[in-house]
């Protein structure tokens, strides 16, 4: 896809970059630098960027999707990854409307590490639908998946990820872990972690869960003088901090996490 304009990040970058992804972006992030990337999608519409991190390079990358009701926005994401080089994927949807996000990631170079941490947090008529394949190509390269579906209303959430290991993927690891709950009997949920494993040499695994809320969790709460929403919130938050904790505690990091945690108290608060 032909890209309207290009962003090369050559030293380390003390302030984030936020990026128009309508504009097709490709994102170069030179060797040895660091950097941090928002993309923040609240309109109806499309997007692509392709993201290229050089040797020993480092990008954290933070996606927040916000779309109102009645609205639908879709973005796609090309990810490449060097010899030693990181990234670090922070996806939070909290979009009222429909979503999706489609991501192709290859770890080219030996010792790449991906890791993605995602949240959505659903209510109302919104849906999500997550679609990630992490391809190894790379020896001793290593791939986390840690996910949270938080669901309400008749709202739909959907995440699909895909690890494909390559023959020359000697000594590389692949981790995957979806949990999810639903918060009303017209929620739904729908997990499919994948393998596709090509050599015998690797480290891998997978797993997912979906069901309600604890229950003898919430008893033992309430009988602590919580009320139910409050109970119910604050399983809620422990359910998200998985995929929180990793965020850092960058500026850019903390403001989102304010919004997150607000968005998560709001959601709860219309809980019967």
């Amino acid at each position: 896809m032909k890209s309207d304009f290009a962003i090369t990040i050559e030293n380390d970058s003390r302030e984030p970059l936020t990026i128009d992804v309508a504009k097709n972006p490709v994102v170069h992030v030179k060797k040895g630098a660091e950097a941090e990337l928002l993309i923040e999608e609240r309109a109806s519409g499309q997007g692509h960027v392709r993201i290229v991190v050089d040797e020993e390079a480092s990008l954290r990358l933070f996606a927040l999707s916000m779309i109102e009701e009645g609205q639908s926005h879709a973005l796609t994401a090309e990810i490449e990854l060097a010899d030693k080089a990181r990234l670090f994927f922070h996806d939070i949807q909290l979009s009222l409307g429909h979503f999706g996000l489609n991501a192709q990631v290859m770890l080219n170079g030996e010792h790449a590490k991906f890791s993605y941490g995602g949240l959505q947090l659903l209510k109302g008529a919104a849906k999500s639908g997550t679609e990630l394949e992490i391809a190894h190509q790379g020896a001793h390269s290593e791939s986390t998946q840690a996910f949270r579906g938080i669901y309400g209303g008749s709202s739909q959430g959907l995440f699909l990820g895909k690890v494909v290991v390559g023959e020359k993927a000697r000594q590389c690891s692949a981790e995957q872990l979806y949990k999810a709950v639903l918060l009303s009997k017209d929620a739904e949920a729908l997990v499919r972690p994948q393998l596709e494993i090509n050599n015998r040499h690797i480290k891998a695994s997978h797993g997912a869960s979906i069901g309600m809320l604890d229950e003898e969790a919430l008893f033992y709460l309430c009988s602590r003088g919580l009320s139910k929403v409050e109970a119910k919130t604050l399983l809620v938050q422990s359910l998200a901090r998985a995929i929180l904790d990793q965020m850092g505690e960058s500026k850019l990091a903390l403001r989102l996490l304010a919004r997150i945690e607000s968005a998560i108290l709001n959601s709860m608060a219309v809980l019967p």
